[in-house]
């Protein structure tokens, strides 16, 4: 489990990335997981400690929504180089053209279509919405 803050004066910093319970993650593969991805930089920092305090053998990151602007896709680049990077993993939110997964073999990406389809057409069939968190894909 981790944290981070941030001052909010300035665009995309990160001010503190802290991830508890460091020994327990030595010498595996990690999941990481977050809302938006910019710069990367966060993603790139608690790799980075992971990998420098706790020889992690990869780490698999899972993002809500991809934005990757600035320097992000070259972070990510750098970082699947180094085989610090195994899978990017995000929805479709943010469009991408197939060439990109293509170019980036770290990056997968899941659609958001089906389950945003159910949502319409509950909300028209006048159903709740709610149940549509609890069906399987």
């Amino acid at each position: 489990m981790g944290t981070k803050s941030r001052d909010y004066a300035g665009v995309n910093t990160v001010n503190n990335a802290r991830v508890g319970n460091l020994p327990a993650a030595r010498g595996k593969f990690l999941l990481l997981v977050d809302d938006i991805a910019y710069t990367c930089g966060t993603v790139e920092k608690i790799i980075r400690v992971m990998a420098d305090k706790e020889d992690i053998k990869g780490v698999v990151v899972v993002v809500s929504h991809a934005l990757l602007s600035g320097n992000g896709v070259s972070v990510l680049d750098g970082l699947y180089k180094e085989g610090l990077l195994l899978n990017f993993i995000t929805t479709d939110s943010v469009p991408r053209r197939p060439e990109f997964a293509d170019a980036h073999p770290w990056y997968v990406e899941v659609s958001l279509s089906p389950r945003i389809a159910r949502y319409v057409y509950s909300m028209y069939m006048d159903r709740s919405v709610s149940d549509v968190h609890l069906e399987d894909d």
